[in-house]
Order: structure tokens, then sequence, then C-alpha cells
């Protein structure tokens, strides 16, 4: 069989009109403003939000796991694993032993840190920037019903 009579089937999505292609499409862009932003600070926007979510449950946790952090942030253990091994390679966070010995508690490092602290009002502008809504509550919202 050919390429050229394989037909696409009637109801086959548009990717142009596909919602779930666009969000792709703009998750993508996104990506690429983000860390274009980020580049003098030698960070990802994935490095930077793991980071983040690093910070956010070490305020409220004695012990945070790579595995509590991937829960947390539902990112797959695989990608995780990657982006914390750069993390630490950066000096940005530090693995120590844990309560469970086979697992590793993480730390945000003093540079760590330092870094959140440096970049916290340009993810604040490049939000804004990205997304200049008028009613950031609803927006909010929103975004949360998608994760259902």
């Amino acid at each position: 069989m050919s390429v050229s009579s394989v037909q696409i089937p009637a109801n086959f999505p548009g990717p142009k009109t596909h919602v779930g292609f666009q969000f792709w499409l703009k998750a993508q862009r996104w990506s690429e403003f983000i860390d274009a932003r980020l580049k003098p600070y030698r960070i990802t926007q994935s490095e930077l939000f793991q980071l983040i979510a690093l910070a956010t449950l070490s305020q409220t946790s004695d012990e945070v796991t790579q595995t509590t952090l991937g829960r947390y942030t539902e990112i797959g253990a695989m990608t995780t694993s990657k982006v914390l091994r750069r993390l630490e390679k950066k000096s940005l966070l530090q693995r120590v032993p844990a309560t469970d010995s086979r697992a590793k508690a993480l730390l945000v490092t003093p540079a760590g840190w330092d870094l959140l602290v440096k970049t916290a009002s340009l993810l604040q502008q490049v939000q804004t920037e990205y997304f200049p809504v008028t009613n950031k509550t609803v927006f909010q919202d929103y975004l949360n019903t998608l994760t259902k």
C-alpha cells in the first residue's frame, strides 16, 4: 500500500483546529519564551520549576524525596530524575541520606535558594508578558480544570 493511497478519515482532527494540538503548540512556544529569558541564569524552566517545587515542599516537610517531588509535580520518574541530576550538577540541590535507606532526600543548596530569589520577579514579569489576562483568578481556575 502506498502512502498516497491512504485516506485520512473525514473525522480526523486538523492540526490547526484541534484544541489539543493548539495547546501543545502554545506550550512549546511558552517553553521557548521562558527558556530564552532564563538563559542568563543558566537554567531551564523545567529545572527552575522543579527547584521551586522542591523549595515549596521543603517548607512543609522534613524530608522530600525524588518520589515525593515527582508526585507533587505530576512529572514522570525518568524526567524528574534527569532534571534533578542536572540541578545537582549545577550545585543547586543536594542529595542526602533519607529516613528510608533506599531513597535520598533532596535539599535546595544556598546557591539554589539564591537563584530562586534572583528569578522570582523575572518569573512574574514573564508570566504577565506571555499571559496578559485581565482576570488571573478565572484563568487559573480554568487551568486547574485541565488537570482533571
